[in-house]
């Protein structure tokens, strides 16, 4: 606008992208739970935003908004070769090592989308990941690690090693939110919604925990919860249910559309969810201190690093946190 100042750079923020294995490198088909298709559209928008960039000697940086991956609506690992029963159907609890796996084998089946990152940062733009609920893992060292390696080996391989060692710097992660004071504020939103906020958010350091205390599965919002242990079982024809409403609405409309589909699923699955939920009602008191502990710390640290202070412990109290899949559970 005339007589505007003129911001030192421009912000594009993508939001739930849910990227799962994308397609399968035997069958060269997707996976069944997969919902993202637009690897080459993604890749176009990039170079289109890098080009549209130079011609007018702007400046950008993209910033992916929460849920960029989707560790919740996935299929179990197909690699696993000495998995548990509980494993082969529900998939592996994430762990840090586990968790950087997966990502890697998304990134894998996904290579439109890893280009298109590259381009972005050869052309001298930062990128920037935040977490979300299906991908709170995002924060882990291991998996940011794998998230690097991936992309800058596509750096390397299209541009070269010294593209690669200044591109490097430019792809980040943020353990919460984007901030720009008296500009912006931007972040995944999954606190405010009661079904799939976390009590517990910050967990950073958690990734040099023993994996037992990530096996626990505190701190599970219910979102979580019904996505991997109902939802992903009904295949294709489900989607990524928010709440307990669009709960009821779905069930209802398998009642009517896929009833066959439903007993399936209760006769095959009911008593490992039995299992699953039998596992939770046991609350581990030293995992949930843990967490309570490991985010304290962080909020502490990002207040006094991001300048916000007080503010920021003030935001961290409007988070709608109810009953956890734990606490549900056990009421």
């Amino acid at each position: 606008m005339p007589g505007s100042a003129k911001v030192p750079h421009e912000l594009y923020v993508l939001s739930d992208l849910h990227m799962g294995r994308g397609k399968n490198p035997e069958t060269r088909r997707f996976y069944t739970l997969e919902t993202f298709f637009w690897d080459e559209d993604f890749a176009r928008f990039c170079d289109w935003l890098c080009r549209d960039a130079a011609a007018r000697d702007s400046r950008f940086k993209l910033i992916f908004n929460g849920d960029t991956f989707d560790l919740l609506r996935i299929e179990p690992d197909p690699d696993a070769v000495s998995a548990s029963e509980h494993e082969r159907r529900f998939g592996p609890v994430h762990t840090p090592a586990q968790a950087a796996k997966t990502v890697g084998q998304i990134l894998e089946g996904h290579r439109g989308f890893v280009a298109g990152v590259a381009q972005v940062l050869n052309a001298g733009y930062e990128v920037i990941f935040l977490p979300g609920n299906h991908d709170v893992e995002v924060q882990w060292a291991p998996v940011q690690q794998e998230v690097q390696r991936s992309v800058l080996q596509q750096v390397r391989m299209r541009y070269g090693e010294a593209a690669e060692a200044a591109a490097a710097p430019l792809l980040q992660f943020a353990p919460w939110f984007y901030h720009e004071p008296g500009r912006v504020w931007i972040e995944h939103g999954c606190q405010y919604d009661p079904e799939n906020s976390f009590r517990y958010p910050l967990r950073g350091p958690l990734a040099q925990m023993p994996d037992a205390l990530h096996e626990t599965e505190q701190d599970l919002p219910l979102g979580n919860f019904f996505q991997r242990y109902l939802y992903n079982f009904f295949g294709h024809i489900t989607f990524i249910v928010p709440t307990t409403r669009a709960n009821m609405r779905y069930v209802k409309w398998l009642l009517l559309h896929e009833p066959r589909l439903l007993v399936q699923v209760a006769v095959s699955h009911g008593p490992f969810v039995f299992q699953v939920l039998r596992r939770l009602a046991q609350a581990n008191r030293t995992a949930r201190q843990v967490l309570h502990h490991t985010h304290a710390q962080e909020l502490d640290s990002i207040s006094q690093t991001s300048g916000l202070g007080l503010r920021l412990l003030a935001i961290d109290q409007l988070k709608e946190v109810r009953a956890d899949a734990v606490q549900a559970v056990r009421l």
